[in-house]
């Protein structure tokens, strides 16, 4: 029996296939599925089968079937709601002419049940499954008696996977008791307003622009730069969170990182400029950490078993240095969670990506 392997390649989509109509999305992926073929020097007289990772809030059918409901963060297409992505993707390969080798799709699933399934083949206890990415969602293995929205022919098995979602959480107004100043004034300016509410107070496709509105404030205050305006900085956008994560990257006393994304916006900084901007890097990742980690306890409560592996994806857990060590510190925090509930997180164990 082989070993199997897994070669990971990006194609980036271009700017403006996000916004335009949805089958420019998808003749880029059927484009990049033939790179890929091509690259790896792939060859098979019968259709390989294809999973088909498609991370947009839907309704799912069948294994292979599904129903859009909303494109998110910077997704605007102007199709694709209520249309099956796979139906969409096989009729942009057949317009085409097919590929150079044929594939079958055989299967739509999202990141997060991926990253569950994934987990579960290396780790039997592993019950939960988290993305923290540009956006963020969760599933969990659920008992089917638990789940009443199966038809009663549907339940075919004793558990299924409940996808949450949860990037959407708080929609309904829940979470405004406790949003800022800066996550108000984020949610105005996104591509979708009062929506996905969960996911832009810690997601990578936020978490850069939330530091920006702090340190914006901040500098008009007169309390960093010396009150000294940078054109760059004031520019939406222009503190991704690649930057966050660059800034994290400095242990105590360290500036370099720091410096160097600061250059990069024009902005000269004194010692006291580069510590309050790591502050205001580190309070923002770790607010972040610790509703996550709110989370995870509330899905880990629900399970109810004594030992729980969650498996974790994403550029923002795997690129940012600090945000694991954030998410575990909420053990302590007993008044928050409650001791039942810190218990449970500080007894699950974490599958890292690679």
């Amino acid at each position: 029996m082989g070993e199997a392997k897994t070669t990971t390649k990006y194609y980036n989509l271009p700017q403006e296939l996000l916004s335009g109509p949805a089958d420019g999305a998808f003749d880029h992926i059927a484009d990049s599925i033939e790179k890929f073929i091509k690259e790896e020097n792939m060859t098979s007289d019968k259709a390989i089968a294809l999973g088909f990772t498609f991370s947009f809030p839907s309704v799912q059918k069948s294994l292979k079937h599904s129903v859009l409901i909303t494109w998110t963060k910077s997704f605007k297409c102007t199709t694709g709601p209520g249309e099956d992505p796979v139906t969409m993707l096989e009729a942009t390969i057949k317009r085409r002419g097919g590929l150079c080798i044929p594939v079958d799709v055989v299967a739509r699933i999202s990141d997060t049940t991926g990253t569950l399934m994934a987990g579960n083949y290396l780790d039997r206890n592993c019950r939960i499954g988290l993305i923290i990415g540009s956006g963020s969602n969760a599933c969990f293995v659920e008992q089917a008696k638990n789940f009443n929205k199966l038809e009663a022919a549907e339940k075919t098995s004793d558990q299924i996977l409940v996808n949450c979602e949860w990037g959407a959480f708080g929609d309904n107004g829940c979470l405004n008791f406790f949003k800022t100043e800066f996550d108000k004034e984020l949610d105005l300016n996104s591509n979708h307003v009062n929506s996905y509410t969960f996911e832009k107070l810690f997601g990578g496709f936020y978490l850069g622009e939330l530091v920006r509105l702090v340190l914006v404030k901040l500098t008009r205050e007169g309390l960093l730069f010396k009150g000294q305006e940078s054109p760059k900085l004031m520019c939406k956008g222009s503190w991704p969170t690649s930057y966050v994560t660059e800034v994290e990257s400095d242990c105590p006393g360290e500036m370099s990182h720091t410096r160097g994304v600061l250059q990069k916006l024009d902005l000269a900084a004194e010692a006291d400029d580069i510590a309050i901007v790591q502050e205001a890097c580190a309070l923002v990742s770790q607010r972040g950490a610790y509703i996550v980690s709110a989370a995870c306890a509330v899905l880990l409560n629900h399970i109810d078993l004594l030992e729980v592996t969650i498996g974790i994806d994403g550029s923002v857990y795997e690129h940012h240095p600090r945000f694991h060590g954030y998410m575990m510190e909420l053990r302590d925090l007993t008044v928050m969670m409650g001791n039942n509930q810190t218990e449970r997180l500080d007894s699950c164990d974490v599958l890292q990506p690679d």
